[in-house]
């Protein structure tokens, strides 16, 4: 079985402080707030009360009425600057989240 590699990067500019804009996203349940509501973006599942390293978070959504379900385990936390997930749906995926300012290299 051969395994194919694909990357994407994007990258996105948000005009506030650091601490804030990664506290914004440290809430899971800001995800289910910015997404439009007609996926039916839901949180079904979270090990602890916070994210923190190990967390292991579980969703389900709906994809042109499919429903779909699937798994992120917090592999990295290194608040505000870093927040890596490991993905498990119908393939592994891996996102990195790096906070800084522009032009600095957050990793």
């Amino acid at each position: 079985m051969s395994t194919v590699t694909y990357l994407l990067r994007r990258e996105q500019w948000i005009a506030r402080p650091i601490n804030e804009a990664f506290a914004f996203f440290a809430s899971a349940h800001n995800l289910e707030e910015i997404t439009p509501t007609w996926v039916g973006f839901k949180i079904l599942f979270m090990s602890t009360e916070s994210i923190e390293e190990g967390t292991t978070i579980r969703y389900r959504m709906r994809l042109h009425g499919i429903p779909v379900h699937w798994r992120t385990d917090i592999r990295e936390w290194s608040p505000p600057h870093r927040d890596v997930s490991r993905i498990f749906d119908y393939r592994r995926q891996r996102i990195d989240a790096l906070f800084g300012r522009p032009g600095e290299n957050a990793a």
